[in-house]
């Protein structure tokens, strides 16, 4: 009887120890679930073009994270806050279900161009790591050549392509193509600044054109001018305060 009380204490020890090493979360898993951080933060003027050639003006916020793949649109509209965030192949909106007022954009922001707002500022200001990406035959555009760099991702329908001035050595085009839906775009990076904490050339204006018939006849859908930029030492939402460096050119 004592042995037969010992031993189904025992089996009941070792199920305890099981079940707990069972319950811890592996350290994978700990990563996947931790958020993505910015690393940097930056003060947005946009303007969005119209066919009818009025153009909407608004300010936002952008967030980078180029090590993961990580943008973030925000914004305070009439309609309220508008929040599109791409993590690599993962894109979520968070924005009111409200009518859309006459003169606003239908949409501020799409997977298609959070991935090429991602690529023309990071890429841009040399804070990719392109040195594994795949390089085809140098093109010429508008009188420039380019070396074209494709990317890793996006995956499926949509197709991103880097181009590398053999002038300056920074990739100061953006070739973007959803096949699914029609579009091919055409983003341009400029006016770069010189950051001390980074040690970079980071652009301060973005253009996106639509080149469906061409970029001869390209035609200019969206304007982004940054104001500010700034790296983010601590916390990620805009609501938290975060410690801050001013990366404006003296």
């Amino acid at each position: 009887m004592k042995r037969s009380t010992l031993f189904l204490a025992g089996l009941f020890l070792f199920g305890c120890v099981i079940f707990l090493g069972c319950a811890q979360p592996s350290q994978s898993q700990q990563d996947a679930a931790a958020p993505v951080e910015p690393v940097l933060m930056a003060d947005c003027i946009a303007q969005y073009h119209k066919a009818n050639g009025s153009a909407y003006m608004t300010r936002q916020q952008h967030s980078f994270n180029p090590g993961e793949g990580y943008f973030q649109m925000t914004a305070q509209e009439p309609t309220g806050k508008q929040q599109y965030t791409l993590v690599r192949e993962q894109f979520t909106e968070s924005s009111p279900k409200t009518a859309v007022l006459s003169d606003m954009p239908e949409s501020f922001c799409t997977p298609m161009l959070a991935a090429a707002l991602y690529y023309s500022f990071c890429a841009g200001g040399g804070l990719l790591d392109t040195a594994s990406l795949v390089s085809e035959e140098n093109v010429k555009l508008e009188g420039q050549w380019y070396q074209p760099l494709k990317t890793t991702w996006p995956n499926g329908s949509i197709t991103i392509t880097l181009l590398r001035s053999l002038d300056s050595n920074r990739t100061e085009l953006i070739h973007i193509e959803d096949s699914a839906k029609g579009l091919v775009w055409l983003l341009k990076n400029y006016n770069p600044r010189y950051s001390k904490e980074l040690e970079k050339n980071i652009p301060r204006k973005i253009d996106v054109f639509d080149i469906r018939d061409g970029v001869a006849s390209k035609e200019l859908m969206i304007q982004f001018e940054y104001i500010d930029i700034r790296v983010a030492t601590g916390g990620g939402d805009e609501d938290v305060p975060v410690e801050k460096t001013n990366l404006t050119a003296d």
